[in-house]
This record gives structure tokens, sequence and C-alpha cells, in this order.
């Protein structure tokens, strides 16, 4: 394990003059395990390749340092523009306000933002989406949303069952592979390295 861990910062070292947000990572490789990511400073990006109209969505999942959940987000693609749903606050998957463009890869930007209130931010190739304060207006048939959401998000999942997600990165002005998030970056060094808290 100490030589994996010399490996791991020896590539963190020989990368360090690049922006994390030139690499993507592989989902096949992470996906159905926690991976360290503090979603409230550091949005995830997910692609896809997925087109319209086709079966698929994409699942990420926020969990709390001791893996207890802290919500999550479906992206949907079966109706002719594709859906959203906040869970554990929405029962149902809604439209998105805006037809998304078409495009053969799809990039989903996901932020939390939490202030006075909880909002959750969703971007589409760059042009945002959906902006939803998560209240209980929102959240009417979900009376314990307050319980899951005011969780701090420590780590993430790409849920076993997603099948559109392909890749994955963090992104944000500033972040740059570094020890503190090693849980992203491990997985490009040796596959049996990937960090999670298991």
């Amino acid at each position: 394990m100490r030589h994996l861990m010399f490996d791991a910062l020896l590539f963190l070292t020989s990368i360090a003059l690049i922006s994390a947000d030139d690499y993507w990572f592989e989902v096949q490789k992470v996906k159905g395990k926690n991976v360290m990511h503090n979603l409230e400073t550091t949005p995830l990006e997910v692609k896809t390749d997925l087109k319209l109209q086709s079966l698929g969505a994409i699942n990420p999942m926020f969990y709390t340092i001791d893996k207890t959940e802290a919500g999550s987000v479906d992206i949907s693609f079966q109706k002719p523009n594709a859906q959203y749903r906040i869970n554990k606050c929405m029962d149902l998957l809604a439209d998105f306000p805006k037809a998304l463009s078409p495009a053969a890869d799809k990039v989903f930007r996901i932020t939390l933002t939490r202030t006075t209130v909880i909002s959750i931010q969703i971007q589409y190739n760059g042009v945002e989406v959906v902006n939803v304060v998560i209240s209980d207006s929102i959240c009417s048939s979900n009376s314990g949303w307050q319980t899951i959401w005011n969780r701090k998000v420590a780590m993430i999942q790409i849920a076993p069952w997603d099948d559109a997600s392909k890749f994955y990165r963090a992104v944000g002005a500033g972040v740059q592979p570094s020890v503190e998030n090693l849980g992203c970056w491990l997985d490009v060094v040796d596959d049996r390295a990937i960090a999670t808290l298991e």
C-alpha cells in the first residue's frame, strides 16, 4: 500500500501544473463505490453520450463522511426532452424548464449551494437549466427532506443502476489533484486503488 501511495503522489506531482478540468474518469471504475467529494465546495460533472428518448438515467447519490444518505439527483432521458428529479424532495420526474439542445456528448454539472437556503443547480453543456431552492413547497410530499438535505456531503456515489453516466470529474476554480481530493484521482493510477470508504 505504501508503494501504491508513493506512485499516486508521484502521479499527482507530475500533473500538478495541469488543470483538473482537463481530466475525465471512467464511471465504470467507481460505480457503486463511495468516492470522497465535497459537493458544497466542488461541483460534480457527469458526461454521457446517451441520446434523448433512450432508456437510461444519470444517478449520482450523496453521502456524509459516515456514509449516511445526504440526497441524490436523477436525470432521465426517456422523454423527448430529458427530465430531472431531486430525490428525497420531489416524488416525480419534472421536465427541464428549457429544452436541451442536441449534442453527442452531454455534460451535466451538479452544484449544491448552502447559504440561508439549500439549492441545487444543474448545468447542461455550460448552460444553467435548473436552479431549485429545496423547500417545503417543492418537497411538499417529503416531510423529511430537511433531515436528508441538511447533512454535509462528503462523498458521492454513481449508483450501481446508473446506465447513462460514462465519465465524471470534479470541477471548479483552483481544483487540482492533491492529497485532499485523492479519492477522485487514485483510480487513474491503479484500478485497485480507488479511494473508497467501505
